[in-house]
């Protein structure tokens, strides 16, 4: 997952997700400059969408600051989530498959 503004000068840390909690591919290497997550599947859930935007939330709030947030229309990706500095805009269905 990636996240930006409009022109670029605020960015979201990326965050990947992948099906090993300690992969070998990153045993030295413990300063990535993303989040790391991992579940069985190596997919997005509700519960980690959440917790992302009530965090990006928290940080909006801090800096005194409220964003629209576009999002695709994953089954992972909430709609009912409480944010005071966030309004969540929903791609419709379908609208990023087509080419």
């Amino acid at each position: 997952m990636v996240g930006s503004n409009a022109d670029g000068s605020d960015k979201l840390k990326p965050l990947i997700i992948e099906k090993s909690q300690n992969p070998r591919c990153l045993k030295n290497d413990l300063t990535l400059p993303t989040d790391y997550s991992a579940n069985r599947k190596a997919s997005m859930t509700g519960a980690r969408f959440e917790k992302l935007i009530q965090d990006l939330d928290k940080r909006m709030r801090k800096l005194k600051k409220k964003i629209l947030l576009l999002v695709d229309n994953c089954p992972a990706h909430l709609k009912d989530i409480n944010c005071t500095n966030i309004k969540l805009a929903f791609f419709p269905p379908h609208c990023t498959s087509v080419m």
